[in-house]
């Protein structure tokens, strides 16, 4: 993913109006692109935007055969 940065200051407090003409849009988009967007927001939330993704620590799970 290509360097990006979060512009905190291009929020702004928005009208009812407003934000269905965003839900129309968000509708209009594929899954796959509401899907990339979402992981790309769900990165500058928790600190990796441009930084590679956390690995899973799977020694925490544990596999169980059920009968």
């Amino acid at each position: 993913m290509k360097d990006l940065k979060l512009d905190r200051t291009s929020f702004e407090i928005t009208t009812f109006v407003k934000a269905d003409d965003d839900s129309i849009y968000w509708s209009k988009k594929t899954s796959d692109e509401r899907l990339e967007y979402s992981m790309l927001l769900n990165a500058v939330c928790h600190g990796f935007l441009n930084s590679e993704r956390p690995k899973m620590d799977k020694s925490y799970f544990r596999i169980v055969k059920r009968d």
